[in-house]
């Protein structure tokens, strides 16, 4: 047994989306461009070299705790360096020098990937 199908009746009477009112209000200055994607981060910063994997993690714990910053532990022959990643600009590591060096790093460089 088959269902007779009913044409759709549209209402002609479609609600405004907008109101005049609100659409006044909006200036040039209140819209504002989406931000682009940056690149890939470039700038990383060497913090210590280690002979010993279990120094490297254990200082890559203590930064982590310390300054919520992604760090990684990259093996090199039999050396361990620990490195702190996600830098777009040399400009954006200052402020974690004095911050490093008080946790005791001496050893501080800045890697540029090109």
């Amino acid at each position: 047994r088959e269902i007779p199908v009913k044409p759709v009746e549209w209402n002609k009477k479609v609600p405004a989306v907008l109101k005049t009112d609100i659409t006044l209000k909006l200036n040039k200055a209140t819209i504002v461009a989406p931000p682009t994607p940056r690149a890939e981060p470039t700038v990383s910063i060497q913090v210590e070299v280690f002979r010993k994997k279990t120094q490297a993690l254990r200082a890559q714990r203590r930064i982590i705790n310390k300054l919520k910053l992604p760090v990684e532990i990259v093996q090199e022959y039999d050396y361990y360096k620990v490195i702190v990643t996600g830098f777009y600009s040399r400009e954006e590591t200052y402020k974690y020098y004095p911050e490093l060096a008080g946790m005791g790093y001496a050893k501080i460089y800045i890697i540029i990937k090109e």
